[in-house]
């Protein structure tokens, strides 16, 4: 169904206008849609003002989501150890793993830890979970040294469905 762009002159324009806003909130906290409200909305704004609260909700959803997505990557990025393409040589691949050469990886780099190999405008271009370490001629006294690490590699399935009917069921 499309959206129709309702006429916004005057107090009913101010209503419809607070009705969104006020759907936009509501969601964005993570309030659930409450039945007995939209009722409310109905009786006192008519199919309108309820057009308007709703369209507020589902983009305060989409809100709440987009910045949840974003919390939770600069999390991801913040425990991941970030290392430049030119500092590692891949020394075998398998469809699971990598075995990496890593010039100079911090000493305190251990299992259980996410790598991400960057190119020059940090954008990841391989990564995953480390699940070795070895660390070579290592000096006692230095922070890093050469190591060679295994990681588990990130799989991903990506699905574009065209349709919202093609999308899978429960």
């Amino acid at each position: 169904m499309a959206l129709e762009c309702l006429d916004m002159s005057g107090t009913a324009g101010e209503e419809h206008a607070n009705l969104y806003i006020r759907g936009v909130n509501e969601a964005t906290s993570g309030a659930e849609l409450d039945a007995q409200e939209v009722l409310d909305v109905l009786d006192v704004f008519g199919e309108d003002g309820v057009r308007m609260y709703l369209v507020g909700f589902l983009e305060g959803i989409e809100d709440r989501l987009e910045e949840e997505i974003e919390e939770y990557e600069m999390l991801e990025a913040s425990v991941a150890y970030v290392v430049h393409e030119s500092s590692v040589s891949i020394l075998e691949e398998s469809e699971d793993t990598l075995q990496l050469w890593i010039e100079s990886a911090p000493k305190d780099l251990s299992t259980e830890i996410d790598l991400h190999i960057v190119d020059d405008e940090e954008v990841i271009l391989q990564g995953g979970r480390i699940v070795a370490v070895e660390f070579k001629d290592a000096e006692e006294t230095a922070e890093t040294a050469p190591a060679i690490a295994t990681v588990e590699k990130w799989k991903y399935e990506l699905t574009e469905y065209e349709d919202p009917e093609d999308w899978p069921r429960d």
